[in-house]
């Protein structure tokens, strides 16, 4: 049975913004098309600092035809972030050790869509969510909307897709001091990711979160790409966006919240913008620095998306402490009716997201 676990109307939660500590990187992993893991940051791709603030002609259409794309109907749940988990565990060590002791774990972008909710007036979202040895996963399953979209995606429609990992291509290299390979497939089956931990709330009521996200580069002045170098912080990551023409009304209006809190949980500080027109073709390429997004938001509040995560997560909590461990429940976001719903998963494999390979190695500690 369907129970409201809150309403979404922004004014519900204007005033400061939550307390929120800086995120702490705690890994990096490179995932191979295969998906295995690889620790470190031996595959990342680095910016190439020389097409920022230059007058260019980069065709995005370019090697479509060769492009290699994920399964996107194929749902990989937490199985990436899990094995960077079970690599991470020494033999008996306990699950929350091993999770820097936190109260969640989930991927970034599940943390986006739950923040961004308040002004989200088109697209829902499922999250499944389950307790688990005093840790509380999330994931992410898609909605029938979604499914239906992916379904009817029009030729110009997935071109248009293509276009963003095009851009990355161009202005990143294998190495700082290497220039762009442009002429290899465009691939999506492989990916650079950041694990972070962070508290959401006050000291005493505040949230502990572990999650991870694909970083599109690492700052070209980096010293290394040693798999062993020392880890970077997190104002060297850097996300890379593509814009039609100018950042213009309707950019403040919304994609600007996106852009934000996607590159603000993770601490990215800098964004490089590729400026493209109808067909695809990027004239231009800036910098654009993350804090300068709230401060031009035109109706939206960064106060009012971290605001919600907290009260969603805060609870998301309660809701499970009160239930017993493994006991998965479904929360849906209906942005028609400004307000998410929670229900007890029906019985079945449907939203059961843990792996029996990671349940049969910590139920051991």
């Amino acid at each position: 049975m369907l129970s409201l676990l809150l309403k979404t109307d922004p004014s519900l939660y204007e005033g400061t913004f939550p307390p929120f500590d800086r995120p702490s990187v705690v890994g990096e992993m490179c995932v191979t098309k295969q998906r295995d893991i690889l620790p470190g940051r031996c595959r990342a791709k680095y910016l190439y600092e020389r097409a920022i603030g230059q007058k260019c002609n980069l065709d995005l259409n370019s090697g479509y035809h060769q492009f290699e794309s994920k399964d996107v109907m194929n749902n990989e749940k937490l199985d990436v972030l899990l094995k960077w988990i079970l690599i991470h565990s020494e033999p008996g060590s306990s699950l929350n050790k091993v999770c820097h002791k936190a109260d969640f774990i989930c991927w970034r972008g599940t943390l986006s869509r739950i923040a961004c909710s308040p002004y989200e007036y088109r697209d829902g979202w499922r999250l499944a969510a389950v307790r688990y040895k005093s840790v509380i996963f999330i994931c992410e399953f898609p909605t029938d909307e979604k499914i239906q979209h992916l379904n009817s995606m029009s030729d110009r429609d997935k071109l248009m897709a293509y276009w963003g990992f095009k851009f990355e291509q161009y202005v990143t290299s294998d190495s700082s001091s290497d220039e762009p390979n442009t002429n290899e497939p465009v691939t999506t089956l492989e990916e650079f990711d950041v694990v972070v931990k962070a508290r959401l709330g006050g000291r005493k009521e505040g949230l502990r979160l572990l999650y991870s996200g694909e970083t599109d580069c690492i700052d070209a002045g980096s010293p290394s790409n040693d798999a062993m170098s020392i880890l970077l912080t997190e104002d060297e990551y850097v996300e890379l966006k593509t814009q039609h023409k100018e950042l213009t009304n309707g950019f403040w209006r919304q994609k600007a919240m996106k852009w934000w809190v996607q590159s603000f949980l993770i601490g990215i500080q800098n964004m490089v913008v590729g400026f493209r027109d109808n067909n695809g073709i990027v004239t231009r390429v800036e910098r654009l620095k993350v804090q300068q997004l709230p401060r031009k938001a035109q109706q939206w509040s960064a106060n009012v998306t971290f605001n919600f995560l907290l009260t969603v997560l805060s609870r998301l909590k309660e809701l499970l402490e009160a239930s017993p461990d493994l006991i998965y429940h479904v929360l849906e976001f209906d942005p028609s009716k400004r307000r998410v719903t929670f229900q007890v998963s029906p019985p079945g494999p449907e939203f059961s997201f843990l792996p029996k390979w990671f349940l049969i190695h910590f139920d051991k500690s």
